[in-house]
């Protein structure tokens, strides 16, 4: 069986702007690291919170504030996971949790204790967004518990 000749175009993957904003460089991510940093201060967040959101959603992360601080918490991991979850819910197709833990934001790889410290406030917060019943709230939780017992336990696999 013979195979046609064909040509490959050059890479314009450089060409594709990323979501989330064009940084001009390291510089220009740096400066906008630290003015996250400072403004997330008041709210009471660490560095690593301004270091997530960059991370994951570049000057966007200016858009999940702007959702934070329409919300009305207490609790301020609490409102940032709904914040976060509603941007994802606008901008990211995001429709149930594991999508949001795992695709998203990469939670239950990278941050697994705030996925079970925050996973009955995001499951009650997708429940209301989307008119889940309880039965359809509790499945999804079951799925994602699932998923959290995946990544965490460890078997001894003998060849």
């Amino acid at each position: 069986m013979s195979h046609p000749e064909t040509s490959l175009s050059s890479c314009t993957t450089h060409k594709i702007a990323l979501t989330g904003g064009v940084f001009s460089g390291a510089k220009e991510v740096k400066v906008f690291k630290c003015s996250l940093e400072k403004r997330l201060q008041q709210y009471g967040f660490d560095e690593y919170v301004a270091f997530y959101l960059v991370s994951n959603y570049g000057k966007q992360a200016d858009s999940i504030l702007a959702i934070y601080d329409s919300l009305e918490d207490h609790n301020i991991y609490e409102r940032f996971i709904k914040a976060e979850c509603e941007f994802d819910i606008q901008n990211e197709m995001v429709y149930n949790l594991r999508d949001f833990f795992i695709r998203r934001t990469g939670r239950l790889y990278f941050d697994i204790d705030s996925v079970k410290y925050l996973q009955d406030t995001v499951a009650d917060y997708m429940a209301n967004k989307f008119g889940w019943s309880e039965a359809v709230k509790n499945k999804e939780l079951d799925l994602l518990q699932q998923e959290i017992l995946d990544v965490s336990k460890f078997e001894n696999v003998q060849s």
